[in-house]
């Protein structure tokens, strides 16, 4: 919520919801379901709106979850920004074919730089990315997903509004 107001306060407009089965939300965590139905609500509540430029932010499963909505369920979604994304989280896969199929896209990713060899996959996610645009901010700190959020708020939230409202160059210009 906080993330959504910042972004708000930017002039940036924002849904920020909890998937079936997450924080505040009622149902059984179901992943497939969720990437599937609760994305599409939240994309098409927002085109319904008149919002075209949609872009998407995950945490965690979630983006994972992001991501594989992005390239398998949305063209429609221009850039993906994930806080501690894994290649595989609760058997759900960032791999080379959801980095291909979300091609040529921006891919934007936030990790704490830590000795657990298990926040560094968002690392080897942005090495297997030679897609499109990408960017990875490493934080010193063992902070994941929404506590790095938490602990790097203004660092992210400042960096994150000009990603939003950057727009690429064509692949002919620097």
């Amino acid at each position: 919520d906080r993330f959504a107001r910042s972004l708000q306060s930017l002039g940036i407009s924002s849904i920020a919801f909890d998937m079936r089965g997450f924080g505040n939300s009622s149902g059984t965590r179901d992943y497939l379901k969720t990437e599937k139905e609760d994305i599409t609500t939240a994309e098409r509540f927002l085109q319904n709106k008149g919002y075209q430029n949609i872009s998407l932010v995950g945490s965690n499963v979630g983006a994972n979850i992001g991501l594989r909505y992005a390239a398998y369920q949305s063209n429609s979604i221009r850039k993906v920004f994930l806080i501690s994304p894994h290649l595989d989280w609760e058997n759900v896969l960032i791999n080379s074919d959801v980095l291909e199929a979300y091609a040529p896209r921006e891919l934007y990713l936030f990790v704490s730089k830590v000795d657990d060899p298990y926040w560094q996959e968002t690392v080897k996610i942005k090495n297997k990315y030679s897609y499109g645009p990408k960017k990875l901010r490493l934080f010193i700190g063992q902070y994941d997903g929404f506590r790095l959020l938490d602990y790097r708020f203004d660092s992210i939230a400042g960096s994150t509004y000009a990603w939003f409202i950057k727009t690429p160059k064509p692949k002919n210009e620097d």
